[in-house]
Parts: C-alpha cells; structure tokens; sequence
C-alpha cells in the first residue's frame, strides 16, 4: 500500500464514521476529510467503498433502523385481556371473539 492509498482509506474510513454519525451534509464531510472538492469526494468515495455517499448514507439509515425498531413477528400478548374477559363472563364463544367491538 502505497502512502496515497493509506491517507486515502483513512480519509474516506473518517467519512464513513462521519456518514453514520451525524447528519452532516457531504460538503461538511468532504471538507472535514481533507477534500477541496466534493464531487472529487463522492468520486473516490465510491470508488474505496463500492457506494456513493448518499447512498451509503441511506442503507446504513436502513440497517439503523432495521435494528432499532421493535420485532412483532410473535405479536402481542393479548392472551390475558382475553381470558379475563372471558371469565367475566364478557366474551363466552369464538364468534364473540370475532365480532367483539373494537
């Protein structure tokens, strides 16, 4: 590796933390990274990374939010509500469950 190359990657390694992190614009980015020009940055950005910073941005926002939100492939427990209601006499068939008021 070449020292270009090494302050290369170290550049846009910095970029891709700075993507992540804040919501700062690429122009910020670029500038903060040691480049004068931005579309010289989203070149070479994309060239070490495979993806432009815009859409490096949006699937690290995705795998975000993919990670931060709540998993309701079980679904919630209403098995409680149900079983008192039944045993308060409320709800006494399956069609009762099915047409009970919302």
């Amino acid at each position: 590796m070449t020292p270009r190359q090494f302050v290369t990657r170290q550049r846009i390694a910095r970029a891709q933390q700075l993507i992540r992190e804040t919501s700062r614009s690429q122009i910020e980015i670029a500038l903060e990274v040691g480049y004068t020009s931005p579309s010289h940055f989203a070149q070479v950005f994309r060239r070490e990374t495979g993806l432009t910073p815009s859409d490096y941005r949006r699937q690290k926002s995705c795998e975000f939010t993919a990670r931060a939100a709540p998993s309701f492939t079980q679904g919630p427990d209403f098995s409680g509500v149900f079983a008192r209601d039944i045993s308060a006499g409320k709800l006494k068939t399956k069609r009762d469950l099915t047409n009970a008021p919302k």
